[in-house]
């Protein structure tokens, strides 16, 4: 190699350190708000899986209300909820997700359903609750859901939670952002929803990521994903 081209490379690499050194810190780490998705007409998805698939018919009838849902603890209602996504691309991968883990204990629950819904803003005056980020307000409202010991809403929106304790947080996806997930708790909610369709799927989907340790899959003391679907035979009770 030439000398003139040796200090060239040099220089060039040199420079390119400098600039690097100097550009603004990658903002991209830090995952902008979620939208919200309550004030219009929208389309919801719900990935079903386990034991529920077999009550799909009477708890999501076509062109009706939902019947009800589990009452399994979760992040936005302590009495459970019926939880939907706004994306179907993250509605099929949390159904084939779980449906993977699930069929291992029982090839019966390789199967799961994508229920569909058509949501439109009630012109009621409805308790919601929205949350755009992971704030210490609802990294707080989501811990005492665990513990049972939150308030009840109608519909609450916002951040997926990963995680538990002091680790608990927002689940980032590998995009970068948040992923958003309303949960409908009460009658009134429920009446905001219209089943539009159920499409069957099975374990064998291609998906992106699967998240080990967001709250949505239900892990145990150990870690270790479960099948806890015995809980959506179990329909909460209404006031």
């Amino acid at each position: 190699m030439r000398l003139e081209t040796i200090f060239s490379t040099l220089a060039t690499s040199l420079a390119l350190s400098l600039f690097v050194s100097a550009s603004p810190l990658n903002t991209s780490l830090v995952p902008p708000p979620l939208p919200s998705y309550l004030g219009r007409s929208n389309i919801f998805y719900r990935a079903v899986f386990g034991a529920e698939v077999a009550s799909a018919a009477r708890v999501y009838p076509i062109r009706a209300n939902p019947t009800g849902h589990s009452n399994a603890a979760g992040d936005f209602s302590f009495s459970g909820g019926l939880y939907v996504f706004r994306d179907i691309d993250e509605a099929r991968q949390w159904g084939t997700c779980r449906a993977r883990v699930l069929g291992q204990l029982n090839p019966a629950h390789r199967n799961w359903l994508l229920v569909e819904f058509q949501y439109t803003p009630s012109k009621k005056r409805l308790n919601t609750r929205t949350f755009t980020n992971a704030t210490p307000a609802w990294r707080e409202f989501v811990v005492d859901n665990y513990k049972s010991q939150g308030t009840r809403h109608d519909i609450v929106e916002g951040p997926i939670s990963h995680g538990s304790g002091s680790g608990l947080g927002a689940y980032v996806n590998a995009a970068g952002n948040m992923v958003w997930q309303a949960a409908f708790v009460r009658r009134q909610g429920l009446a905001t929803l219209v089943v539009r369709s159920r499409t069957q799927y099975n374990d064998r989907g291609q998906v992106g990521e699967c998240c080990r340790n967001c709250n949505i899959m239900l892990v145990d003391p150990a870690n270790q994903l479960v099948d806890q679907s015995a809980a959506m035979t179990e329909w909460a009770a209404f006031d």
